[in-house]
Protein backbone atom coordinates (compact mmCIF):
# COMPACT_ATOMS: atom_id res chain seq x y z
CA UNK A 1 0.00 0.00 0.00
CA UNK A 2 1.07 3.36 -0.77
CA UNK A 3 -0.01 6.84 0.30
CA UNK A 4 0.71 10.08 -1.40
CA UNK A 5 -1.10 12.15 1.47
CA UNK A 6 -3.40 11.78 4.07
CA UNK A 7 -6.51 12.50 1.92
CA UNK A 8 -8.06 9.90 0.14
CA UNK A 9 -5.16 9.36 -2.56
CA UNK A 10 -4.29 5.59 -2.31
CA UNK A 11 -4.23 2.13 -3.73
CA UNK A 12 -4.40 -1.35 -2.08
CA UNK A 13 -2.08 -3.90 -3.56
CA UNK A 14 -2.82 -7.51 -2.24
CA UNK A 15 -0.61 -10.34 -2.62
CA UNK A 16 -1.79 -13.84 -2.47
CA UNK A 17 1.41 -16.02 -1.91
CA UNK A 18 0.00 -19.23 -3.36
CA UNK A 19 -2.82 -19.51 -0.23
CA UNK A 20 -5.15 -22.66 -0.31
CA UNK A 21 -7.40 -20.92 2.52
CA UNK A 22 -10.02 -19.30 -0.04
CA UNK A 23 -8.42 -16.22 0.37
CA UNK A 24 -9.27 -14.99 -2.97
CA UNK A 25 -12.94 -15.57 -2.62
CA UNK A 26 -12.62 -13.81 0.88
CA UNK A 27 -11.34 -10.47 -1.33
CA UNK A 28 -13.13 -11.07 -4.97
CA UNK A 29 -15.49 -8.23 -4.11
CA UNK A 30 -13.08 -5.72 -3.79
CA UNK A 31 -11.25 -6.33 -6.78
CA UNK A 32 -13.73 -4.53 -8.69
CA UNK A 33 -12.15 -1.00 -6.83
CA UNK A 34 -9.95 0.69 -9.41
CA UNK A 35 -7.79 1.01 -6.00
CA UNK A 36 -7.16 -2.35 -5.46
CA UNK A 37 -4.91 -4.25 -7.30
CA UNK A 38 -4.37 -8.23 -7.05
CA UNK A 39 -2.00 -10.19 -8.05
CA UNK A 40 -1.53 -14.36 -6.99
CA UNK A 41 1.40 -16.80 -7.29
CA UNK A 42 0.63 -19.81 -8.01
CA UNK A 43 3.30 -21.55 -5.63
CA UNK A 44 4.57 -20.08 -2.33
CA UNK A 45 7.13 -17.64 -2.58
CA UNK A 46 7.90 -16.52 0.49
CA UNK A 47 6.84 -13.11 2.17
CA UNK A 48 9.87 -11.48 0.76
CA UNK A 49 9.53 -12.15 -2.76
CA UNK A 50 5.66 -10.54 -2.72
CA UNK A 51 6.99 -7.51 -0.97
CA UNK A 52 9.10 -7.16 -3.94
CA UNK A 53 5.91 -7.78 -6.00
CA UNK A 54 3.87 -5.41 -4.50
CA UNK A 55 6.95 -2.72 -4.52
CA UNK A 56 6.83 -3.15 -8.45
CA UNK A 57 3.27 -3.18 -8.83
CA UNK A 58 2.98 0.05 -6.49
CA UNK A 59 2.39 4.26 -8.06
CA UNK A 60 2.70 6.28 -5.36
CA UNK A 61 4.68 7.90 -3.27
CA UNK A 62 5.05 5.59 0.02
CA UNK A 63 4.90 1.95 0.83
CA UNK A 64 3.27 0.21 3.76
CA UNK A 65 3.47 -2.90 3.91
CA UNK A 66 0.59 -4.83 6.06
CA UNK A 67 0.28 -8.57 6.59
CA UNK A 68 -3.32 -9.83 6.47
CA UNK A 69 -3.32 -11.52 9.46
CA UNK A 70 -4.72 -8.66 11.14
CA UNK A 71 -1.60 -8.67 14.11
CA UNK A 72 -1.41 -5.30 13.12
CA UNK A 73 -3.96 -2.65 13.74
CA UNK A 74 -5.05 -0.27 10.09
CA UNK A 75 -6.43 2.61 12.59
CA UNK A 76 -2.53 3.00 13.30
CA UNK A 77 -1.68 4.26 9.51
CA UNK A 78 -2.72 7.59 9.58
CA UNK A 79 -0.74 8.31 12.85
CA UNK A 80 2.29 7.02 10.94
CA UNK A 81 2.34 8.75 8.17
CA UNK A 82 1.63 12.14 10.25
CA UNK A 83 5.06 11.61 10.90
CA UNK A 84 6.70 12.02 7.36
CA UNK A 85 5.17 15.61 6.99
CA UNK A 86 7.14 17.07 4.28
CA UNK A 87 10.43 15.10 4.94
CA UNK A 88 11.58 13.10 1.95
CA UNK A 89 13.90 10.86 4.07
CA UNK A 90 12.20 10.01 6.41
CA UNK A 91 11.34 6.28 7.28
CA UNK A 92 8.72 5.27 10.41
CA UNK A 93 8.34 2.32 12.05
CA UNK A 94 5.99 1.09 14.41
CA UNK A 95 7.26 -0.53 17.45
CA UNK A 96 4.99 -2.57 19.74
CA UNK A 97 7.62 -1.77 22.68
CA UNK A 98 7.58 2.15 23.16
CA UNK A 99 4.81 3.67 25.03
CA UNK A 100 3.10 7.06 24.41
CA UNK A 101 5.87 8.65 26.47
CA UNK A 102 8.32 7.23 23.98
CA UNK A 103 9.53 4.68 26.67
CA UNK A 104 10.73 0.98 25.91
CA UNK A 105 8.66 -1.43 27.96
CA UNK A 106 9.10 -5.06 26.39
CA UNK A 107 6.05 -6.62 28.12
CA UNK A 108 4.59 -9.87 26.59
CA UNK A 109 1.75 -9.30 24.78
CA UNK A 110 -1.03 -12.42 25.36
CA UNK A 111 -0.37 -15.03 23.19
CA UNK A 112 2.70 -14.23 22.02
CA UNK A 113 5.81 -16.77 22.24
CA UNK A 114 7.93 -16.45 24.78
CA UNK A 115 11.04 -17.62 22.03
CA UNK A 116 10.01 -14.62 19.91
CA UNK A 117 9.81 -12.05 22.92
CA UNK A 118 13.03 -12.69 24.14
CA UNK A 119 14.15 -12.46 21.18
CA UNK A 120 13.03 -9.45 20.12
CA UNK A 121 14.41 -7.97 23.28
CA UNK A 122 17.53 -8.91 22.88
CA UNK A 123 17.86 -8.33 19.05
CA UNK A 124 17.98 -4.99 19.40
CA UNK A 125 21.40 -4.33 21.49
CA UNK A 126 23.01 -7.03 18.40
CA UNK A 127 22.23 -4.39 15.78
CA UNK A 128 23.33 -1.59 18.19
CA UNK A 129 26.94 -3.66 18.45
CA UNK A 130 27.00 -3.62 14.71
CA UNK A 131 25.74 -0.29 13.58
CA UNK A 132 25.66 2.13 16.45
CA UNK A 133 21.92 2.81 15.98
CA UNK A 134 18.87 1.66 18.48
CA UNK A 135 15.79 0.57 17.29
CA UNK A 136 13.57 -0.70 19.76
CA UNK A 137 11.54 -3.26 17.46
CA UNK A 138 13.26 -3.91 14.25
CA UNK A 139 10.98 -7.00 14.02
CA UNK A 140 7.97 -5.12 13.81
CA UNK A 141 5.75 -5.94 10.80
CA UNK A 142 4.68 -2.28 10.71
CA UNK A 143 6.79 0.07 8.50
CA UNK A 144 6.28 2.74 6.18
CA UNK A 145 8.86 3.82 3.08
CA UNK A 146 9.44 6.15 0.98
CA UNK A 147 9.03 4.58 -2.36
CA UNK A 148 12.09 6.06 -4.03
CA UNK A 149 14.38 3.86 -1.90
CA UNK A 150 13.98 1.16 -4.21
CA UNK A 151 14.10 2.75 -7.37
CA UNK A 152 17.86 2.32 -7.73
CA UNK A 153 17.80 -0.99 -5.08
CA UNK A 154 16.11 -3.70 -4.85
CA UNK A 155 16.61 -6.57 -1.64
CA UNK A 156 17.80 -9.79 -2.83
CA UNK A 157 16.06 -12.12 -0.57
CA UNK A 158 12.78 -13.76 -0.45
CA UNK A 159 11.66 -14.54 3.19
CA UNK A 160 11.18 -12.90 6.45
CA UNK A 161 14.73 -11.66 6.07
CA UNK A 162 13.63 -9.34 4.30
CA UNK A 163 12.49 -7.27 6.27
CA UNK A 164 16.72 -6.69 8.09
CA UNK A 165 18.19 -6.46 4.74
CA UNK A 166 15.94 -3.25 3.82
CA UNK A 167 16.40 -1.80 7.25
CA UNK A 168 20.47 -2.63 6.90
CA UNK A 169 20.15 -0.62 3.61
CA UNK A 170 17.85 2.21 5.02
CA UNK A 171 20.88 2.84 8.22
CA UNK A 172 23.71 2.52 5.39
CA UNK A 173 21.75 5.17 3.18
CA UNK A 174 21.42 7.73 6.01
CA UNK A 175 17.29 7.62 6.08
CA UNK A 176 15.91 9.03 9.04
CA UNK A 177 14.58 6.17 11.05
CA UNK A 178 11.12 7.16 13.46
CA UNK A 179 9.74 5.06 15.74
CA UNK A 180 5.69 5.48 17.01
CA UNK A 181 3.91 2.95 19.80
CA UNK A 182 1.69 0.65 17.81
CA UNK A 183 -1.18 -1.53 18.69
CA UNK A 184 0.01 -4.96 18.45
CA UNK A 185 -2.41 -8.65 18.65
CA UNK A 186 0.02 -11.76 18.04
CA UNK A 187 -1.25 -14.29 16.37
CA UNK A 188 -0.26 -18.46 18.23
CA UNK A 189 0.92 -21.16 16.11
CA UNK A 190 -2.20 -22.20 16.41
CA UNK A 191 -3.67 -19.67 14.92
CA UNK A 192 -1.16 -20.20 11.84
CA UNK A 193 1.83 -17.90 13.28
CA UNK A 194 4.96 -18.95 10.55
CA UNK A 195 7.92 -17.50 12.44
CA UNK A 196 10.36 -20.32 14.08
CA UNK A 197 13.03 -20.22 15.63
CA UNK A 198 15.44 -20.32 12.20
CA UNK A 199 13.93 -17.07 11.29
CA UNK A 200 15.22 -15.56 14.13
CA UNK A 201 18.94 -17.22 13.21
CA UNK A 202 18.49 -15.67 9.60
CA UNK A 203 17.45 -12.59 11.15
CA UNK A 204 21.20 -12.40 12.93
CA UNK A 205 22.99 -13.59 9.52
CA UNK A 206 20.89 -11.42 7.47
CA UNK A 207 22.24 -8.24 9.62
CA UNK A 208 25.66 -9.00 9.64
CA UNK A 209 25.63 -10.04 5.70
CA UNK A 210 24.55 -6.71 4.53
CA UNK A 211 25.60 -4.29 7.26
CA UNK A 212 27.77 -2.59 5.18
CA UNK A 213 25.71 -2.88 1.82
Amino acid sequence: MRKVSLTTVFEIIVIDDGSTDNSFQSIENLITDKKVTYKRNSLNMGKGRSVQEGIKLATGSYILIQDADNEYAPTDIPKMLALIGAAKNKVIYGSRYLDDAGNRNYRKYPGQNYGAWIFAILFPYYIYLLKKIWISDPLTGYKIYPAKLFDSWQPITQGFETDHEITCHLINSDYELIETPIAYYPRSKKEGKKIKAADALKAIYTFWKFRND
